[in-house]
């Protein structure tokens, strides 16, 4: 069910339908805004996230990174969030906290954390990516959708490349 509520203060509450498990902040992720919820809140947004729209799970990526970075999130929460977000359907919510990793494998840990993190996006992505099979001879996808070989390619990059699997 969608509620909507316009606020006219800086804050307000909100009641919430008897049963709620899980509450995306910005419907349909139309909004211009990232958004910060209780661990509880957080952890059922997640348990859904495959099922989100690809701008609603964007927006919940992309709030998800922005709470790590400002330290509101600890990191194994972050990798938990990588991990229901690497099965959504759609390319961009799926990669979105498997390229934030290799961001901060690069500019942030130390090496062996950064094997830490090769080795997770291993575990993260090289399922997707062995269920998607990757045949490396010119066309051989040639007849799958854009989104299809781009999410290929995308997979490739975070297994092969950043988590350095040959």
């Amino acid at each position: 069910a969608k509620e909507c509520m316009l606020l006219s203060q800086r804050s307000a509450t909100m009641p919430l339908p008897p049963g709620t498990t899980a509450v995306m902040p910005n419907a349909g992720g139309a909004g211009y805004y990232r958004f910060a919820l209780e661990a509880k809140d957080l952890d059922g947004l997640l348990a859904v996230a495959p099922q989100l729209s690809e701008t609603e799970a964007i927006m919940l990526a992309d709030s998800v990174a922005a709470a790590f970075r400002a330290g509101r999130l600890p990191f194994g929460e972050f990798l938990a969030a990588a991990g229901q977000l690497a099965t959504h359907p759609s390319r961009l919510p799926s990669i979105a906290l498997g390229l934030e990793l290799v961001d901060i494998g690069d500019r942030w840990v130390d090496p062996a954390t950064r094997d830490a993190i090769a080795t997770k996006l291993q575990e993260l992505y090289g399922p997707r990516l062995a269920d998607l099979g990757l045949d490396v001879r010119r066309a051989a996808h040639a007849t799958e959708s854009p989104e299809r070989r781009l999410l290929r390619r995308s997979l490739a990059s975070l297994v092969a490349r950043h988590g350095r699997d040959p």
